[in-house]
């Protein structure tokens, strides 16, 4: 698969609310709407953003909470075939998991992988924790047969109720905007 980056970046949006009913309280914080060229999503309660200048990464760092998200977004030079999609998949979660080890300061525990599909996307999720630190980490990797989309959120502590919350909000909010010319 042939990779090149999507230029530019904006942001505009909405708060939805189903975000909002997800998280219980929010009264006393907004949601984060993100809308970019490549991709839409709600972060739940405040956050800022930065990008590379390649236009590929997106850095999203919480004003509320010790977290970050990570986004890089892919495109293929021409629609993959799903069994191209799914290799795709399978050696971006390889990366991925190699890159999280790597750069671990203590030994990382990774979960088995949850693989679902919906619609043309191929969808993989998987948690890591650090238990030196503590850090916590949660990754999903999505696969169209136009794009390939890695979202990677870390919290520094353990895993609670409250964060898996803006978890299942963040990721179930992601929407890949459809490639207009595939590069």
């Amino acid at each position: 698969m042939t990779i090149s980056p999507l230029l530019a970046t904006r942001r505009r949006g909405c708060v939805p609310l189903l975000a909002a009913a997800l998280l219980g309280s929010c009264a006393a914080t907004a949601d984060t709407p993100i809308a970019e060229q490549a991709f839409r999503m709600t972060l739940p309660g405040p956050w800022t953003s930065r990008h590379d200048p390649s236009g590929t990464l997106w850095v999203f760092g919480s004003s509320a909470h010790p977290e970050q998200l990570t986004v890089q977004i892919l495109y293929a030079s021409e629609p993959m075939e799903p069994d191209e999609q799914a290799k795709t998949l399978d050696e971006l979660l390889d990366r991925r998991r190699k890159a999280q080890i790597m750069r671990a300061q203590s030994p990382v525990l990774i979960s088995e992988t949850i693989r679902s599909t919906q619609g043309d996307a191929l969808v993989a999720r998987y948690e890591g924790i650090e238990p030196v630190g503590p850090r916590w980490s949660a990754t999903m990797v999505l696969v169209t047969r136009e794009a390939a989309a890695v979202f990677y959120f870390e919290h520094v502590g353990n895993k609670d109720d409250r964060t898996a919350a803006r978890v299942r909000a963040a990721f179930g909010s992601v929407v890949l905007q459809a490639a207009r010319g595939l590069r």
